[in-house]
């Protein structure tokens, strides 16, 4: 499990980070508090607010990271991550 970072300054922000996550096989849930979204649904993450800081988990075995964070990283707060 991986997590990074990421803020959404509008929504056209929110739809090309769906778009790119969808293309990967593995889970990927926004964190905000307590509630977790599905990281790959359009409308949950609409109902986020924009310019906000948020917990984006990747559940994988550390196979698409390296391709996942580079399709994300226009949307990371840095490039630190954890797993």
């Amino acid at each position: 499990m991986t997590t990074v970072k990421v803020k959404f300054s509008s929504p056209s922000d929110v739809s090309n980070f769906v778009n790119r996550v969808s293309k990967f096989d593995t889970d990927i849930d926004i964190k905000r508090g307590h509630a977790v979204l599905d990281g790959k649904s359009l409308e949950g993450l609409f109902a986020l607010e924009m310019n906000r800081e948020l917990d984006c988990v990747i559940h994988d075995d550390m196979c698409n990271i390296p391709e996942l964070m580079e399709a994300i990283k226009e949307f990371t707060v840095s490039d630190f991550y954890k797993i």
